[in-house]
Parts: structure tokens; sequence; C-alpha cells
């Protein structure tokens, strides 16, 4: 009797496999969660578009000096946790034949797929000045040392006062 092969539709595999499919915190959790609760019984394909990993809510407090963000190496994640990492975005879930669809048009089998492809960040407030993730955080850090800041067309600078032409002025004291 010849073994089951690795990969394959999933009526033929011995071992099951599971994709998890982002490069965010929830990605990253589930991966944990899934060896934590099932040890090395399944095969876990980690799909992700980005190889490090940073973790964002300590980014807001960097400019103020409360926390430093940290950056972690996704390959190395996935290696600790013993998956085997994509480097690729997902494009389509086939639940019909249980395979999912990379970008580049490479596929995987799946028994079990998680998306957790997160948010998208989208400026929503006209003239602001959105924070997009940790390498802002030096743009942060200059305007909470200023009194006031003028921001024109979302970008902040120093100013005089009676300066601003029409720029928007906020004054923080």
């Amino acid at each position: 009797m010849t073994a089951p092969p690795k990969q394959g539709p999933p009526a033929l595999r011995r071992r099951r496999r599971i994709a998890i499919c982002g490069g965010g915190v929830a990605a990253i959790e589930a991966l944990l969660g899934l060896r934590a609760l099932l040890g090395l019984a399944p095969h876990v394909d980690l799909v992700a578009p980005n190889r490090h990993f940073v973790y964002e809510p300590l980014a807001v407090a960097e400019p103020f000096g409360l926390a430093q963000t940290r950056m972690f190496d996704v390959a190395a994640v996935a290696a600790e946790y013993r998956s085997q990492l994509h480097v690729a975005s997902l494009e389509a879930v086939e639940p019909g034949s249980g395979r999912i669809v990379l970008s580049g048009g490479a596929t995987l089998w799946y028994d079990c797929v998680i998306v957790a492809v997160g948010a998208r960040r989208c400026a929503w407030l006209p003239g602001a000045l959105h924070f997009t993730g940790p390498l802002m955080s030096h743009r942060f850090a200059r305007c909470s040392r200023s009194s006031s800041v003028a921001i024109s067309h979302g970008s902040p600078s120093r100013h005089r006062p009676g300066s601003v032409g029409r720029s928007r002025r906020t004054s923080w004291r």
C-alpha cells in the first residue's frame, strides 16, 4: 500500500492541512493558538504578504517615548511554530476543491482555512495627519514637541503666529 500524498485533495492525505492567510496579529495569534491546542498534528501553511510583522499597538506610544515598536521576522516565527511560510497574498478560496489560490497563481490544498487579512488604512479626515504605523513615529514626535502645528495637505510644519496662510492651525497648550 502506498502512502497518501502530502499535497493533494484532502481525501487522499493522512495529515490534516490548515492554511492561515494573513501577515498581521490575527494570523500570528491563530498560528500560536493552533500549535498550543493541536500540537504538531496538523500541517500549517502560513500565507503572508510580508516578511516582517510589526506589533503596531505600541507604535502610537513610541513618539512620546512611552514604548518601543517591536518587529518580528515572520519566517522565524513560522519556523519556530513549525509552519511553512509562503510569502504571497491570498487571491481566492475554492471551498469546493479545498484549495486556495495565491498571488502568482500558486495553489495550496487545505482542510481548514483561516482568513485573517485584517483591515486597510485609509485617510478619513481631510487635513489631518493620519497615523499609518511605526514609520510615522518621527512625524508624530515632531508634532508633540511643538506648541502649535500647521496642517496643510496632511503635512505638519512649525509656524509663526499669523504666518499660516490658508493652512489649518491647531494649538496644544
